[in-house]
C-alpha cells in the first residue's frame, strides 16, 4: 500500500520518499508537504473503499411488492375455485396430469400452478411467494422476476412430468416457490465467484438452495421431484440472467414482462377450458 501511495503522492507532484522501520514501510514527504499530502491520500483511500463498495454491491431495481401481489391472486382465485375436487372442471381440466402434459397439454403446466389442494396448501405457498418473489423483484425488478419464476414453474412442472411419466397428477405453485429460492440461489453464486476469494465459497449458495429443498419440500404430501425441478431450473436461470444483465431493465421492460405473465396465465387457461376432454 506504501508504493501505492508513493504513487499517487507523485501524481500530485509531492514529493515522498519510501522508509522501513520496525513496524513497516513509511511515505515520507517534507514537512511542508505533509497537510496537502495527508489530504491527498485521504481523498484516495475514501474512492478507493466507495469503489470497492460498488463492485461488491449489485445494482438493484429496489423495492416491489410483487411477490405479495401474486400470492394475493392466487388466495382470489381459490375463492372460485375451491379445494381439490377432480370432478370440478377446473382441476379436470388444469392439473398436471403427467400423461396429458407428455401428449402435447402444455397449459397444464402453468394452470396446476393457480391451483391448490386446500386451503393450508394455498397459504403456504402464498406467503412463500410474497417472501422469495418479492426478494427476486428486489434485485431484478418485478417484471423479469415474474417471468422467470413463471418459467421456473412451467419448466418445472413439464420436466416433473417426464421423470414421472403417465400417471402422476400435481396442482400448486411450489414449482415457482422452489424456481424463485433457485433464482435467488442462482444470483448469490455467481456474485460469490466474482469476489473470489473476499467471499465464502460460492457453491454455498447452491447449498442453501438445497438445505431449503430438504427443510420445505419433502413432506409427505410434497412433489418432490416438481420441487426439485423447479429449484434446479430456476439456478439456472439466476445464473444465466446474473452473468447476462449488469443492471435491471428499465420500468417498460418491466411492466412488459408483467404483462406477458398475466397473458401467459390466461391464455393457458382458455387453452385448458377450450380443450376436448
Amino acid at each position: 500500500m506504501a508504493e501505492t501511495w508513493a504513487l499517487v503522492l507523485s501524481s500530485q507532484a509531492i514529493p515522498s520518499q519510501l522508509m522501513k522501520d520496525d513496524e513497516g514501510w513509511l511515505v515520507c514527504v517534507p514537512p511542508e508537504q505533509a497537510e496537502h499530502a495527508s489530504q491527498v491520500l485521504a481523498d484516495f483511500d475514501r474512492d478507493l473503499a466507495e469503489e470497492a463498495g460498488r463492485e461488491r454491491s449489485p445494482v438493484e431495481y429496489g423495492s416491489t411488492s410483487v411477490g405479495l401481489g401474486i400470492g394475493v391472486l392466487l388466495v382470489l382465485f381459490f375463492w372460485v375455485t375451491g379445494p381439490h375436487d377432480a370432478a370440478v372442471f377446473w382441476f379436470r381440466d388444469g392439473a398436471a396430469a403427467s400423461e396429458r402434459i407428455l401428449a402435447g397439454q402444455w397449459w397444464r403446466t402453468a394452470t396446476a400452478l393457480t391451483l391448490h389442494a386446500d386451503l393450508a396448501h394455498l397459504l403456504g405457498n402464498a406467503v412463500s411467494l410474497a417472501i422469495f418473489v418479492t426478494a427476486a423483484g428486489r434485485s431484478l425488478g418485478p417484471g423479469l422476476a415474474s417471468v422467470l419464476v413463471l418459467g421456473a414453474g412451467m419448466l418445472g412442472n413439464a420436466l416433473s412430468a417426464a421423470a414421472h411419466g403417465p400417471g402422476h397428477l400435481s396442482v400448486g405453485a411450489s414449482t415457482s416457490v422452489f424456481g424463485a429460492i433457485g433464482i435467488l440461489c442462482g444470483q448469490q453464486f455467481v456474485r460469490r465467484r466474482a469476489l473470489g476469494a473476499r467471499s465464502r465459497p460460492a457453491w454455498l449458495a447452491l447449498a442453501a438452495g438445497l438445505g431449503l429443498l430438504a427443510f420445505l419440500g419433502t413432506g409427505e404430501r410434497s412433489d418432490m421431484g416438481a420441487h426439485l425441478f423447479g429449484l434446479l431450473v430456476g439456478m439456472l436461470l439466476g445464473i444465466l440472467v446474473t452473468l447476462a444483465l449488469a443492471r435491471p431493465p428499465n420500468r417498460v421492460l418491466q411492466a412488459i414482462g408483467l404483462v406477458a405473465c398475466a397473458a401467459t396465465v390466461v391464455l393457458a387457461w382458455l387453452s385448458a377450458l377450450g380443450a376436448p376432454g
